[in-house]
C-alpha cells in the first residue's frame, strides 16, 4: 500500500477537495463504494471534487488509512448546523504516517478545504 504525506498530493491539478479527520464512528462505505460520513460542520453548499478521509485509530501517533472518493452531496444531518457528506467511487489508496496537521497542511480542526 502506498505511504502518503500530504492531501494535497491526491488531487489533479484544478480540483478542490474537502479532507476530513476521522475515528469512523458514523463513516460507511458500501460495497459499491458509495458511502457517507456524518456531522461535519461545513460549507454549505460545497463545491468540491473529492473527498479525502484520514482514518485514523483512537491512538495518537498511529498510522491513518487514507481513502478517497468523489463528493456526491452535502445534506442536513439531525444535528442542527451540521451536514452529512455523500461521497462515490471510495477506495483505500494508501496510509499515512503524518499527524493530522502535517497531512492537511492546517490545524487540529478536522475538516480542511484544499
Amino acid at each position: 500500500m502506498t505511504t502518503i504525506d500530504k492531501a494535497r498530493d491526491l488531487l489533479n491539478p484544478g480540483e478542490k477537495a474537502l479532507v476530513l479527520l476521522t475515528r469512523g464512528h458514523q463513516l460507511s462505505i458500501n460495497a459499491d463504494k458509495s458511502g457517507y460520513t456524518g456531522n461535519w460542520v461545513v460549507d454549505h453548499p460545497l463545491s468540491v471534487d473529492r473527498v479525502v478521509i484520514y482514518l485514523r485509530p483512537n491512538r495518537a501517533g498511529s498510522r491513518a488509512d487514507i481513502f478517497l472518493a468523489d463528493f456526491v452531496a452535502s445534506k442536513p444531518s439531525d444535528e442542527e448546523r451540521r451536514f452529512v457528506i455523500e461521497f462515490q467511487n471510495a477506495r483505500r489508496i494508501g496510509t499515512s504516517f503524518r499527524t493530522w496537521p502535517e497531512f492537511a497542511e492546517g490545524s487540529q480542526k478536522p475538516v480542511r478545504y484544499l
